[in-house]
């Protein structure tokens, strides 16, 4: 912390020097702009140069006062180059405010007075600041229609670095749209272009791009490199490429779990954003810092910058800021056990997110139903929390099982290779001579060194080697006893935690007097005997990844038998004694048996009867074998448009087992399958 602060310092003294040669020229400009022996020619260049000056040095609001002048000259002068550039400078005052809609008015009319053939940059200028326009007003399917057009035209004839910027921006929304190969995509183009144009600057900026895009693939190591080579101090001249640097920094060590450096970056970042009034990432960046403190389990500190961070949401009048602001103070109430306050914030969310463009954000969701379903639980409302929960899981499954895009090494090499072939070029040419001429004698040497430590080396693992191995036997001995002592009580407590669910369901039978609603439940207590049986298993059992089948589907039979009153059913099974399978497996394995058996019980037989369970194996897979001789299905029966929740629960399963599924109507029913053992 200490080292941080004298960096701050040495930054802020660097920093306050650069400003002051820089606010000395400025002045110079103002007095000479008000000299009365000036021309109006003059006037209008020296505007251009103060202008552009203050403009570098991010201060808007004072820049106001003379772009107006600026503009009035330029317009008597009607130089459409001046003109552009000055309601450019205008349209970025407003954005800082913003006030979009102001911003896009500007903009929107330059561009219809702008002659695009007689002046191509200035029209591709403005046209890529509508798009920053529009996508800071949330609409990103329309500033990327906007910086294609502009690129599918200009990219044929780019003569200034506009043809980065409209590739540098679209990257940015295109992974705001989630279009992530697309975005890596546009920034190795922009970086193309950088280099091209031979500016530095522009390829350390590329380089956040390339630290965003590996920040958002949890790449946090290689993300913290690009941002670290993007600060370049050497670089950096203003408060505003300051704070944001640091801003990246700390948003990617606080995903990376490094929540001491996280917000400390994140405050520096502040101190920089609200010297320049930029209040659109003074939000971002406290708003990161509550989000950290939620992440590090301090609820009170996430609960104080969660309010600044939405009173500045509300200042700023932006739906998604005040969406997001109020997200992550929910989250803080909820890690300081403030309930009612965090249920009342996430229920507004959940409301408005249907409308919202965040309602398409799967990962937004995802969390929203998370914390509901924490939150219900702990207010002890489970039926609540029970179906929220059911929602989260199947939304999270389903994001899950889309093919994750996962290009980083391609990526990376792409860009590295196409960097690295161009000084390598330029290394060999140099290396080339005085390697020849050192040749031999650095061989020889080379070989003498080698075989002398090679002998060393020998000599060292050997006596290594001899000391550690019984040391590593005794340690491997004490570890897998650890281990072994570690899932037993895992086992354990998985067993208790399904033991009270089961109580829970007993307290709703006794609740609902209802037989319908009592049959249901006891369905559902036998589904979770049959995984409460393997965890029980596990935890009596010498071994702990394994369930021997045949004593687990005898508790499975009994379990179901037991239920029901019928005594005239059996239940005979063919299993080896030896054999065993995966818990996971086992789980799902039984819950199959467990379906089939109550089926049976409930639907197969008039007064008597028997069911068979034959389970073996072969080489490379396990065979199930399961069927009864009651009255059998129906003739019109058809798997794949029957209502059954039994038989389709045993289909899922067994897809889950990633085994075949072959259900017969002969001498009753009769349900093979097969699955992989790997």
């Amino acid at each position: 912390m200490q080292k941080m602060k004298k960096i701050l310092l040495f930054l802020l003294v660097t920093i306050s020097f650069v400003a002051h040669c820089q606010q000395a020229k400025i002045d110079s400009l103002k007095i000479c702009l008000n000299e009365e022996k000036n021309t109006e020619l003059e006037k209008l260049n020296l505007l251009k140069k103060l202008t552009e000056l203050i403009h570098s040095n991010s201060k808007y609001k004072e820049n106001f006062i003379y772009l107006k002048e600026f503009k009035n000259l330029s317009n008597k002068y009607n130089n459409d180059t001046l003109i552009s550039k000055s309601n450019i400078y205008i349209s970025e005052y407003y954005i800082l405010k913003e006030d979009h809609k102001t911003a896009e008015n500007i903009v929107k009319k330059t561009l219809k007075k702008q002659d695009s053939i007689k002046y191509p940059d200035n029209h591709y200028h403005l046209l890529n600041q509508l798009a920053r326009i529009t996508h800071a007003q949330g609409n990103f399917l329309g500033a990327k229609d906007i910086y294609e057009k502009a690129i599918s035209k200009y990219e044929k004839n780019p003569t200034t670095l506009i043809i980065y910027f409209l590739y540098n921006n679209l990257s940015e929304t295109y992974r705001q749209l989630g279009k992530k190969k697309l975005s890596e995509e546009a920034v190795l183009k922009s970086i193309e272009y950088a280099e091209k144009f031979d500016e530095i600057n522009l390829v350390i900026s590329s380089n956040t791009q390339l630290g965003w895009h590996l920040m958002e693939l949890k790449e946090y190591e290689k993300a913290d490199k690009y941002f670290l080579s993007s600060f370049n101090l050497n670089k950096i001249h203003n408060y505003e490429n300051l704070g944001y640097s640091y801003r990246n920094l700390a948003l990617n060590y606080s995903r990376w779990g490094k929540y001491g450096k996280a917000i400390t970056h994140n405050e520096i970042a502040l101190k920089f954003l609200q010297e320049i009034g930029d209040k659109r990432f003074s939000f971002d960046v406290m708003n990161s810092l509550a989000v950290t403190y939620n992440r590090m389990g301090n609820g009170r500190k996430g609960v104080d910058y969660g309010k600044k961070t939405l009173d500045l949401a509300l200042e700023l009048n932006h739906p998604i800021a005040i969406r997001v602001s109020k997200h992550t103070l929910a989250v803080a109430y909820k890690e300081n056990k403030d309930y009612r306050e965090s249920l009342e914030l996430f229920n507004e969310i959940a409301k408005d997110t249907v409308v919202s463009s965040y309602s398409n954000n799967i990962d937004f969701r995802v969390s929203l139903l998370s914390n509901l379903s924490d939150i219900y639980l702990a207010q002890k409302n489970y039926k609540k929390s029970l179906i929220t929960f059911k929602r989260f899981t199947v939304l999270k499954d389903s994001m899950e099982a889309k093919q994750k895009e996962n290009r980083i090494t391609e990526f990376e090499t792409k860009y590295q290779t196409q960097k690295k072939e161009k000084e390598n070029v330029q290394l060999k040419a140099d290396n080339a001579e005085q390697a020849l001429l050192t040749q031999k004698a650095n061989t020889r040497n080379l070989l003498l060194a080698i075989g002398l430590l090679s002998v060393i080396c020998i000599a060292f693992f050997i006596w290594k080697r001899y000391k550690s191995e019984a040391k590593a036997k005794q340690t491997i001995s004490s570890q897998k006893n650890v281990i072994e002592e570690l899932q037993k009580e895992l086992h354990h407590r998985v067993k208790n935690n399904l033991n009270i669910i089961d109580a829970f369901v007993d307290e709703i039978k006794d609740d609902y007097q209802d037989s319908a609603l009592e049959d249901k439940l006891e369905e559902l207590q036998n589904r979770i005997a049959s995984i409460n049986e393997v965890h029980s298993q596990l935890y009596q059992s010498t071994d702990v990844t394994n369930v021997n089948l045949k004593k687990y589907i005898e508790s499975l039979a009994n379990n179901v038998a037991s239920t029901y009153s019928n005594k005239n059913i059996s239940v005979k099974q063919q299993i080896n004694e030896d054999l065993k399978l995966q818990a996971d497996k086992s789980s799902v394995l039984g819950l199959i048996v467990n379906e089939f058996l109550t089926n049976s019980y409930k639907y197969a037989f008039e007064n008597e009867g028997e069911i068979k369970v034959n389970m073996n194996e072969t080489e490379d897979s396990y065979i199930l074998k399961l069927a009864d001789n009651g009255k059998g299905l129906p003739d019109d029966f058809d798997i794949n448009t029957i209502g059954s929740y039994g038989l389709r629960i045993m289909k899922l399963l067994s897809r889950q087992l990633k085994g075949t599924f072959e259900l017969k109507n002969k001498n009753g029913v009769r349900l093979n399958i097969q699955f992989p053992k790997a």
